[in-house]
């Protein structure tokens, strides 16, 4: 049975532009078919497709299951400067299991401007490919401060950095509530290290190759997920 996303599920769920086209006019859908539509938030749902219009398909709810969260391990990521990378980096995230995606300005970082409806299209088509269907939280966040403050109910958090930084993520305790944070492609400074660190961050390495920054967020959630 084809899966489809609609933004809000009740006794009824409804298809939008894409979403909608993908229905009717690419896997020709007709009304009285049955369909299921999961919301991203944690249901997913069989239903009927009632009614076709030009740019929506309006279904009726016959059955409706609560998914689980099977990861709840997050990265914070300094965005490269490359838009097309973090996109491949948010893409594998969503195949592999990820929480939350904090996307972190640091003092060596870019300011990148990114276009979060794009990215919400990307998550879509990653969730429906992989079957992780409940969507990560996005969050962008304007400095390492801010980031520490708003991730305290992390068990787990680290610092992946190429400073001395002797610990192998892999051969840590990782919490079943862990976050990862990755530097930008500069590393981060001294400063920012003893930041994180004065606030109970572990620093790790994620391995002898010196990683991009997107490829090093992959390592350190699959590293996270799969202990």
């Amino acid at each position: 049975m084809h899966l489809f996303y609609s933004e809000d599920i009740g006794a009824h769920a409804t298809l939008k532009n894409d979403e909608a086209k993908h229905c009717t006019l690419v896997l020709r859908h007709k009304e009285g078919q049955q369909i299921q539509v999961f919301d991203g938030k944690g249901y997913v749902c069989t239903c009927q497709i009632t009614k076709i219009d030009k740019h929506e398909v309006q279904c009726k709810v016959i059955t409706k299951s609560e998914l689980t969260k099977k990861f709840h391990h997050s990265i914070a990521i300094c965005p490269p400067k490359n838009n097309a990378r973090l996109e491949w980096f948010l893409e594998k995230a969503v195949e592999i299991g990820i929480n939350e995606i904090f996307l972190l300005q640091s003092e060596r970082s870019e300011k990148v401007f990114t276009k979060l409806d794009r990215l919400h299209k990307i998550i879509i088509s990653a969730a429906k490919q992989s079957g992780n269907l409940l969507f990560p939280k996005i969050v962008q966040v304007e400095n390492p401060t801010k980031l520490i403050q708003m991730t305290t109910h992390y068990n787990a958090r680290f610092l992946a950095h190429c400073v001395d930084a002797s610990i192998a993520l892999e051969k840590t305790e990782i919490s079943q509530n862990g976050l990862c944070v990755i530097g930008p492609e500069g590393d981060f400074t001294s400063e920012e290290i003893q930041l994180f660190e004065k606030y109970g961050f572990t620093s790790v390495n994620l391995g002898e190759p010196r990683l991009r920054t997107e490829t090093a967020g992959l390592v350190a959630l699959t590293l996270m997920n799969y202990r």
